[in-house]
């Protein structure tokens, strides 16, 4: 029997669904404490929650650019442009999850690019074996690999999700075969 059991609409809801689970388990305790706590060692993670601030307050806030502020290195201020300041997700976090605070927002930005990151995995193993056992394999295998379990590294879980979905689009496949 082939790893392909379930032909039609919802063959893949049941991997989906398990990435969702796999998601907390490899983020846990994050679940728990989206609300107060950041994963990860001290850097780049409080750097990304300043970003969402941040275009939360360049949208709200006429005369404010994202890529310029005063609030840094004050009373000059910097240009952001050449800053790793995460534009899209902190899109997200300021219109989408406006509701949430920052750092919750935040640690849902996270929780979506691990689920996304293995996603990805499982459309790209898909597109080149149609075989869900492989793809669930490979999905399960990707985010273990670059470091998902242990620390959230956004930008390189990001480039990993669009490098997959690329080569999808390059192989001229499509995920709904």
């Amino acid at each position: 029997m082939t790893g392909n059991s379930g032909r039609g609409r919802f063959r893949h809801v049941g991997p989906l669904l398990l990435f969702a689970l796999l998601t907390c388990v490899w983020t846990w305790p994050l679940i728990l404490h989206l609300k107060t706590h950041l994963p990860g060692d001290p850097g780049d993670n409080f750097s990304f929650v300043w970003n969402l601030w941040w275009m939360r307050e360049t949208l709200a806030t006429p005369g404010l650019t994202f890529l310029w502020t005063d609030y840094l290195f004050a009373p000059f201020g910097i240009s952001l442009v050449n800053h790793s300041h995460t534009a899209l997700a902190a899109v997200l976090g300021a219109t989408v999850l406006r509701p949430f605070d920052p750092a919750e927002a935040e640690n849902i930005v996270v929780l979506a690019n691990v689920f996304l990151a293995a996603v990805s995995m499982y459309a790209l193993t898909w597109d080149i074996t149609n075989d869900r056992s492989a793809s669930v394999a490979g999905a399960i295998i990707s985010p273990s690999c670059n470091g998902t379990r242990f620390r959230s590294f956004r930008p390189r879980m990001r480039s990993a999700i669009i490098t997959k979905l690329s080569a999808i689009e390059t192989n001229g496949t499509s995920f709904t075969r």
